[in-house]
């Protein structure tokens, strides 16, 4: 039997604690980055430009997983006094240092207008969560007509 050799958190392994959060320290989390670009940017070179960024992750034994550009599209309401962006979506592994180091240098860019970098897991709940408000929404839209219907009939009885 051997003994641990890390630090011990309130009396547990850091390891072991760490195994309970779903990965161990050594592994990296999925990592999902939103990017929201300036429009005037010619779309050939949101591509080259996202590149520049990514290079942070690269260099910190971290990988890029996906690299999908959306295109241009327009905003639910002005960022910067524009009515439209270039949305990007990027997956990616690393460290937490590297992402929170991403996340900085793009809100330092002036063509960048938003970024939202979330842990994979933490993006696909919201993305669930907005699916399913958006279905009971539907299913009380498709209620209304029925309930209104009835209280046309029961007045029409009266």
């Amino acid at each position: 039997m051997t003994t641990c050799t890390h630090p011990p958190a309130a009396g547990k392994c850091l390891a072991a604690v760490l195994v309970r959060r779903r990965w161990v320290s050594d592994a990296h989390p999925p990592v999902r980055a939103h990017v929201i670009l300036n429009p005037e940017i010619d779309e050939r070179q949101v591509a080259p430009n996202l590149d520049k960024f990514l290079k942070v992750i690269t260099n910190a034994d971290g990988s890029i997983d996906n690299v999908d550009i959306w295109g241009r599209r327009r905003l639910a309401y002005e960022i910067q006094k524009k009515t439209e962006g270039i949305y990007a979506v990027v997956n990616f592994t690393s460290t937490s240092e590297a992402a929170q180091e991403l996340d900085r240098q793009l809100k330092l860019n002036e063509s960048i207008m938003r970024t939202k970098v979330l842990r994979a897991e933490e993006a696909q709940a919201m993305v669930a969560a907005e699916k399913k408000r958006a279905d009971e929404k539907a299913a009380r839209k498709a209620a209304a007509p029925a309930r209104a219907s009835r209280r046309e009939s029961a007045e029409a009885k009266a």
